[in-house]
């Protein structure tokens, strides 16, 4: 039981950390388009 538990508790972490990186590129993502917005709307 204990054993189970903790592979949830691991399993929840990790899906917690892919969710993380998940927004964090679509974060870098949307800021280097908004970036590229801006010094193009600049030339």
């Amino acid at each position: 039981m204990l054993i189970g538990t903790g592979l949830a508790g691991f399993g929840f972490i990790a899906m917690i950390a892919n969710v993380a990186m998940f927004i964090l590129k679509v974060v870098a993502l949307y800021y280097v388009i908004k970036a590229c917005r801006k010094y193009l709307g600049e030339i």
